[in-house]
């Protein structure tokens, strides 16, 4: 079993699903969100991995798919250890922290859609379907993370700061997914 000492980062995909189908409040929805997106990522960098690398755009998107991907990758953690932490505590600084992991995958997700969306014109066009395939993982992570942001706000007594998630959260749904 893994805790969360061990980074999901470096486990096989294999023992992270294992981990994530077992009866354990961690991993779970939050870190799996993160997942959808770092998918995404791989995947929107296999297309450009195959297109002209001489591009300055393609240049610039293949490295900064490279760090979303991996800032993906450690909100899967992030999130694992936030939610360990609310379980232990139940304070109201625990569902903050707890709501602003998720919140984080929201807004890679967007930031990172938004990325691949302009890739469209520039990529192979015989791979066009795998962007498709990548802009879907971002959707997925967007609103899998973003269930996750909600049920914790429902605890969280802070009027302000749950009106302010809420609407930066609305705020991205305006700019990417129309």
């Amino acid at each position: 079993m893994i805790g969360v000492e061990v980074k999901y980062i470096n486990c096989a995909i294999k023992v992270y699903l294992n981990a994530l189908s077992s009866r354990t409040p961690t991993p779970g929805g939050g870190s799996a969100a993160a997942l959808f997106g770092a998918t995404a990522c791989a995947l929107a960098e296999m297309v450009v991995n195959y297109s002209d690398n001489k591009n300055k755009t393609i240049k610039k998107a293949k490295a900064a798919l490279k760090r979303q991907r991996s800032l993906f990758m450690a909100l899967m953690d992030e999130d694992a250890i936030a939610y360990k932490k609310l379980i232990k505590e139940k304070t109201q600084q625990a569902y903050k922290n707890a709501s602003l992991v998720p919140l984080k995958v929201c807004s890679l997700s967007a930031h990172t859609a938004w990325l691949v969306e302009n890739l469209a014109g520039l990529v192979n066009k015989r791979l066009l379907s795998d962007i498709d395939c990548a802009k879907a993982g971002f959707t997925a992570a967007f609103k899998s993370a973003k269930v996750n942001v909600f049920i914790n706000l429902k605890s969280i007594k802070d009027k302000k700061f749950v009106n302010a998630v809420k609407k930066e959260i609305s705020n991205m749904e305006k700019k990417i997914w129309r």
